[in-house]
């Protein structure tokens, strides 16, 4: 049986035996609690998939997975069919209006972010550039000068 390792937690200054659980912390050669490394834990995984979120908000313009874009717009479909197999009209009204609402949560961020980006293409279109050819500062995607292409020439 293993002499009792007793530390204190580095975040809650609660004393514990390290034997019996709790995390080291290489860095700060400290000890952490099993309560506070969980704690911790769980805000490095919430920071972790915000970060991810925010890598494919910054890759494709949307939050959403494109999983759920697609489950989403899946279960508002489904509400269409089956909608039409109710008895009642009132039934049919909801079941359209649950569809088109799913649908919609699923498509509107991903034309919303097509949208986007097509609008910082155009920004970047009519950004001005110094042509590499003359040294004549113009907009657009040809020189207006010498009339050379500037994306063939980045």
């Amino acid at each position: 049986m293993a002499r009792p390792h007793y530390v204190v937690c580095l975040k809650c200054g609660k004393t514990f035996d390290a034997n019996k659980g709790g995390y080291y912390n290489a860095v700060k050669q400290r000890y952490i609690c099993s309560k506070c490394g969980k704690a911790h834990n769980k805000a490095a995984k919430a920071a972790n998939k915000e970060q991810a979120a925010s890598e494919r908000e910054q890759r494709t313009g949307m939050r959403q997975r494109v999983g759920a874009m697609i489950a989403k717009i899946a279960v508002g479909c489904l509400f269409l069919v089956v909608s039409f197999g109710m008895n009642n009209a009132g039934e049919v009204c909801v079941g359209l209006i649950l569809a088109a609402a799913l649908i919609a949560w699923g498509l509107v961020p991903y034309f919303l972010a097509k949208k986007k980006q097509e609008e910082q293409r155009r920004k970047e279109a009519r950004r001005k550039k110094v042509c590499p050819y003359c040294g004549a500062t113009t907009r657009g995607n040809v020189c207006e000068y010498c009339g050379s292409d500037l994306d063939k020439a980045d």
